[in-house]
This record gives structure tokens, sequence and C-alpha cells, in this order.
């Protein structure tokens, strides 16, 4: 079939096309090459070129073929599946408000991608988990729902408040997350590329099991004393621990002695250590007050930060060296 696009029950399909192509005002089918290279879906290189749209029931499915377009929306009842092949956004990816987008294998990537309140994108690895390389650019803001399994997602996170991300398997971010949007399913969150949970200091929830890389840095703010005043993990399976740990004092809140902040509170079992930091360790210096760290707080498997005033040695010795151990009831806990 040449020169047209197969719509059945409202279904476009990019398949079953001889050499040559077709353009429309709006799209361009062709052949990449000989038969049987993959085909290609590109807007027209035109000035003012326009955006692709699938909404209103439209359905716009590909297997292992390649779709590429400048820019592209999914929008309210629209669907976009892409199984297999490659799908290539040079510039914005939206997925609106009712819009599902899946992508199951293959390669994908966008200049950056927006999934927006009530949108959906499924993005699987190939055979259900080969470890596929997602390219997000310079960035994936979340405000709907994400579901992920045996992927990577290469650039920054943004995981807005009351956005989802789900984890099925192992998926590696290999940017800076941020945001207060929880992590949930049964999988394993790896972060490679830095960790900032909230906006502001908040409470975020990982149902999920939670690896901190050798080269991630998980950062933490500091705000007050109150639950949501300081940011802190809620992990209800394993954490691992590497890489470095980086506490920011914000919005002119200055540390005290007794205060403590349980910043990782973990269900599961917690195994390793921040990098350089031992249990009881020194962490930083703010206004002559010594901030240490705990790996065996709360119910013996949370990591905490507590605060003791300069000079150390004295102060170790009257507390009775209780930086090596869990924290006792004197302290002002933040849990």
């Amino acid at each position: 079939m040449s020169g047209t696009i197969p719509v059945v029950d409202g279904i476009a399909s990019i398949s079953g096309y001889d050499d040559g192509g077709v353009r429309t005002p709006y799209t361009y089918f062709h052949n990449d090459g000989p038969a049987g290279n993959p085909y290609t879906f590109t807007n027209p290189s035109q000035t003012g070129r326009p955006t692709l749209r699938v909404e209103d029931d439209g359905v716009l499915q590909m297997q292992s073929k390649t779709l590429r377009a400048d820019a592209m929306v999914v929008g309210d009842d629209g669907l976009v599946v892409a199984t297999g092949g490659l799908m290539a956004i040079d510039e914005s990816l939206t997925v609106e408000s009712g819009g599902t987008m899946q992508t199951i294998g293959g390669g994908f990537s966008a200049g950056t991608m927006v999934v927006e309140t009530g949108g959906r994108w499924t993005g699987i690895g190939g055979s259900l988990g080969g470890g596929d390389s997602y390219d997000v650019g310079s960035g994936l803001v979340n405000s709907g729902q994400i579901d992920l399994s045996g992927v990577t997602i290469q650039g920054d996170v943004s995981n807005n408040q009351d956005a989802v991300i789900n984890l099925f398997g192992d998926v590696v971010f290999n940017g800076l997350v941020s945001g207060p949007g929880g992590f949930f399913g049964s999988g394993t969150a790896i972060f490679n590329g830095g960790y900032a949970p909230g906006a502001s200091p908040a409470v975020v929830e990982h149902e999920n099991n939670v690896v901190f890389s050798d080269t991630n840095t998980l950062e933490i703010e500091l705000a007050g004393l109150a639950l949501g005043e300081f940011d802190r993990l809620e992990i209800l399976q394993d954490l691992e621990i590497d890489g470095l740990l980086d506490i920011k004092l914000i919005d002119g809140f200055t540390l005290d002695l007794n205060q403590e902040f349980v910043i990782l509170d973990v269900m599961g079992t917690t195994t390793g250590q921040f990098l350089g930091l031992g249990e009881g360790d020194l962490v930083d210096t703010f206004d002559g007050t010594d901030l240490f760290i705990s790996y065996v707080a709360g119910d013996g498997n949370d990591v905490s930060l507590f605060a003791v005033p300069e000079p150390t040695s004295l102060v170790l010795l009257g507390l009775g060296g209780f930086m090596f151990g869990r924290r006792r009831p004197s302290f002002q806990a933040c849990r």
C-alpha cells in the first residue's frame, strides 16, 4: 500500500508501505530506505511545522517502525501505542489529561516531556523488561501517572505533588529526580544522578525498594522540626545506601541541641552507608552546631541526623557514646 495511511475503525497503523511516501499539510510518512527498513514519520521540513496531535478517540499504533516528529500531543481520549522500533520527538511531547501513551520495547526520546494531570504514560522494556533506555532530553515533568518497568530514564525527572510513578522491575534514573510525588509498585528505584525529594521540604512515599548508587547524591533540606518541614522518605520495602549526602538548611532555620531528624524511615532492611559517613560521623557544621548521622535510629534501621553543639569532644563525653547507638528519648525526635 503506497501513498495512503490505512485507518481501520479509527486506528491509524504505520505498516505495509512500499518505497516512497505521502506528504500532507500536517505529516509526512516515508520509507527510510530499501524495503525492509523501518518506516519513519516526520513533519514536513517547512517553516511553522505543525504539531502531531492524537485525540478524540484517535489511535496511532506502530510496531517495529520508526516514528519521528518535531512535537507531539496525546490529547483527551487519544491513544498512542509504540511496540518496538523507535519513537523520536525532537522538541516537546505532551500527554494531556485523558491521553494515554504506551511505549513497549524499542527506543524512545523526546526533547522535553510533560505528563499532565489525568495523563498516563506506560514505558516497558523490551521482552517486558529488557533494560531499554528512554531519553527525556532536558527533562520529564510528571503531574499525572507514569508506569515503568525494566527501563533506564536518561534526563531529569520532576515528580509533582499528587503525581504517581509506578515501578515494576528495576527502573534506573540517571538524571536528577525531584519533587514531592510518590513512587509505588513492587519494583526497585535505582537513583544514579541525584535525588532531591520535594520542591521544598516534603514527606515522599516509596512503596518500592530504593537504591542510592555510588554516583548518586541525596539532597535533604531542613526547614523546621515538624513532619513536612524537613525532607523525609518513607520506604515500605528495602533501602540500599551508597553515594553522597548533601544537607541544606533553608528558610532561616537554625539547629539547636538535641534536635533529631529521621530522614529515611524504612520498613524493610537497610544496608550500606553514605560515602565517608559511618555510624555517628559528622555530616556538617552549621553556625557552630554539629550535625551527625545514625543508621540505627527509630526501630533500628532508620537513618537520622542529630545536632550537637561544639566543642564536640566535651559533648560526646556527656552523651556517653550516644552517637554510636540508637537515639535516647531525651532527644527532640522529628518523626
